[in-house]
């Protein structure tokens, strides 16, 4: 998916689990951001949304899970994993999400 898809593109981060089992989520959009933080989002939710699928894979039972819910003017996508097998694209959006969003409710 090339960057150019995502027009008015708002990135929303779910995270569940952990020691407490607590869901927590994040949402940025390019509205929202500068020029730097507007150019990252929109190039790592194009590799991000390019990137194959993670296997499932075995992780510890305080682990986090995350859903990335990538929405635009073109649709939505959802991608999942847990914080062993994400994508390093994705693992960044998600950081990028976190440092740069703003809490809303899960």
């Amino acid at each position: 998916m090339d960057e150019e898809a995502f027009g008015a593109l708002s990135v929303t981060v779910r995270r569940s689990g952990g020691f407490a089992g607590v869901t927590r989520a994040w949402a940025l959009s390019l509205a929202d951001a500068d020029d730097e933080v507007a150019g990252r989002l929109r190039s790592l939710a194009s590799s991000a949304a390019g990137a194959p699928a993670a296997a499932p894979a075995p992780g510890p039972a305080d682990g986090f899970s995350y859903e990335v819910l990538l929405e635009s003017e073109g649709g939505s996508s959802a991608l999942r994993g847990s914080e062993r097998t994400l994508p390093p694209p994705l693992a960044e959006l998600v950081e990028l999400v976190r440092a740069h969003g703003s809490p809303v409710q899960p």
